[in-house]
């Protein structure tokens, strides 16, 4: 059996994680580039029963990076926002993998180009619902990735072959992330799958709405309600024993949105009220035929009921 080494790295978020106490200390399994590793995230600081300066204390690093700095300065991990409860803003954690050691050069660039970070990103977006207006920022970023080979007395940075970037073009909520969120999300980066079309358009009405573009908020989240409509009126047709004739969905009358919501209502399909369809459909209508510039409230309950019908018609969030 090959000899193995380990690879220790600092995963920097791309934008600061805030996450409930139950997430903090906690490891998780990853996958990055076919190479299974831990990812480690730091803990609350150590508080006495009556603290003068709780938030004034940052995050302890995990144990096997407790002594890392950067020159003279100690690693910034994060900070607590919340005491005693101990909410806290996360701008890093650790993560580590064991490899063979005559593979360490090759292995470590595959995990480099892995693109697990924007993965995580983009599922994070999914889950947590994101696309606060007061929270944006567009453009790429550096490689958030740092990746380190121990030996007895130092840290051996490995520096990546190829510039790696990642495009994050809104910031989190103020939502706190919770533990079994942030288990599922690192599931879905380490898959390596990316999302369903549906959630990507769903992504893309998440940022149109942080950018304020409301209009074009209401046209990506009502595209992303018709994908998701179409796969699931084509499971139900292929499961039904019901005879359409004609493939239903070629129908004119069928086309639309509005006749995506008619077609499946003639299937076994759960659907919303009929005010919550009608205020879809006519948002959707007068953005598109009557060239109208919704405002923030409307495009919010827009995306928002099209992220809770998403999660009900088509919950498979990757691709398959």
């Amino acid at each position: 059996m090959a000899d193995s080494t380990q690879i220790l790295g600092l995963l920097n978020f791309p934008f600061a994680l805030c996450c409930s106490p139950d997430v903090l200390g906690q490891s998780f399994p990853i996958r990055m580039g076919d190479y299974h590793g831990t990812l480690e995230m730091p803990s609350l600081p150590s508080w006495g029963e009556k603290e003068k300066d709780p938030l004034h204390k940052g995050l302890k690093a995990p144990a096997a990076a407790s002594t890392w700095k950067r020159g003279d300065d100690p690693i910034v991990w994060g900070h607590p926002l919340s005491y005693p409860e101990g909410v806290s803003s996360v701008e890093r954690a650790l993560i580590s993998f064991d490899i063979t050691v005559d593979d360490v050069e090759t292995s470590v660039q595959k995990i480099y180009q892995s693109n697990w970070i924007q993965l995580f990103s983009d599922y994070y977006e999914i889950l947590e619902e994101r696309g606060q207006k007061n929270m944006y920022v567009s453009g790429s970023i550096g490689s958030r990735l740092e990746l380190f080979h121990p030996d007895s007395s130092s840290l051996g940075y490995i520096r990546p072959h190829r510039k790696v970037e990642v495009v994050i073009t809104a910031l989190p909520s103020a939502n706190n992330l919770k533990l079994d969120v942030f288990r599922q999300i690192c599931k879905l980066a380490s898959d390596g799958l990316p999302p369903n079309l549906q959630y990507r358009l769903l992504i893309d009405s998440y940022r149109a709405l942080a950018r304020e573009d409301y209009r074009k908020a209401i046209l990506e989240a009502a595209s992303a309600l018709e994908v998701s409509l179409t796969k699931r009126i084509i499971l139900e047709l292929n499961n039904s024993e019901t005879k359409f004739g004609e493939n239903p969905l070629k129908q004119y009358s069928y086309r639309t949105l509005g006749g995506r919501f008619k077609l499946a209502a003639l299937l076994p399909i759960a659907l919303p009220e009929k005010e919550r369809i009608s205020f879809i459909i006519e948002a959707r209508n007068s953005v598109i035929h009557e060239a109208t510039f919704p405002g923030l409230v409307a495009a919010q309950k827009f995306v928002s009921e099209t992220a809770l019908l998403l999660s009900h018609l088509t919950p498979n969030l990757s691709q398959d």
